[in-house]
């Protein structure tokens, strides 16, 4: 799930910092752990807005359309964050 956005599912969910490389789990954009309205809110600031597919952090908001997005922030990424609200990874 998500493999297209260039995360790592073998991280564990720990962001590789000191690497620069992949995040483990692109619903959880504050890093922490677990899907919270955190990132809720931070997909919701971005609703109607078209992704720049060179840059990782905002290709990580496109997670709706799989598998590879529709390079826009709608209210089906929302739904897949929404969807997940309290789970941890």
């Amino acid at each position: 799930e998500f493999s297209y956005l260039g995360t790592s599912p073998f991280l564990a969910c720990k962001p590789d910092y000191e690497y620069g490389g992949p995040d483990a789990y692109p619903p959880d954009f504050s890093r922490d752990g677990f899907i919270s309205g955190i990132d809720l809110s931070v997909v919701a600031g971005r609703i109607g807005t078209a992704v720049d597919w060179y840059n990782q952090e905002d290709r990580r908001l496109d997670i709706a359309d799989e598998p590879f997005g529709d390079g826009a922030i709608t209210g089906g990424e929302l739904s897949v964050i929404a969807a997940r609200i309290g789970a941890g990874c």
